[in-house]
């Protein structure tokens, strides 16, 4: 990574040295880090060889640090602007035992830049039904099942869209009351 003006004067951070340390710990009382524990090897994509040692600058403050000591995520609050940087892949977060995951993580760093997420409003004596859907396999090559559940019944019907990577909508499939009580499979060519 090595010294910039990116890197010192907008991330506030600076790079130390490279290590191959795998495990981090979260800072105490951080709003991202508290609490978690980070660890860096196995898992997708495996792609972890050398990590980085930062040190946090002026106004900035460490998020995680390695077992073995230092800095390996930092965050600055600069009013104006808010920044978090990792020394290692994001992708090589495993969740495995007592290790936070990816989406536990992004959670984190998304709220502390004021993105809520996760938050469901209740509503007294009923039921919060969530929406899952799982596509298989992914990508495909000649058909794909699409896996709708907890979509609940209702009068009115449902309509699953299907975008491609430009944006632009490709497929409509019009899911009908009969058909999702519970939960609903589309297949699909890719046409």
């Amino acid at each position: 990574m090595g010294s910039s003006i990116l890197l010192n004067n907008y991330v506030h951070a600076d790079f130390i040295s490279n290590t191959n340390a795998n495990i981090l710990l979260g800072i105490s009382g951080d709003t991202i880090g508290n609490g978690l524990n980070v660890y860096i090897v196995g898992g997708e994509p495996n792609n972890q060889i050398s990590q980085e040692l930062l040190a946090p600058l002026s106004g900035a403050d460490s998020v995680f640090k390695y077992l073995s000591g230092g800095p390996g995520a930092v965050r600055y609050d600069g009013g104006l602007y808010k920044t978090v940087l990792f020394g290692f892949g994001f992708e090589a977060i495993n969740n495995v035992g007592a290790f936070a995951s990816r989406r536990t993580i992004m959670q984190k760093v998304l709220n502390w830049f004021g993105i809520e997420t996760g938050v469901q409003e209740d509503v007294p004596g009923k039921a919060v039904v969530k929406p899952t859907l799982s596509v298989y396999p992914n990508p495909f090559a000649s058909t794909t099942t699409i896996y709708l559940s907890g979509l609940g019944q209702r009068a009115e019907s449902r309509e699953l869209q299907i975008f491609d990577v430009a944006g632009r909508r490709v497929k409509d499939f019009i899911l009908y009351p009969s058909s999702f009580i519970l939960s609903t499979t589309v297949s699909w060519c890719g046409k």
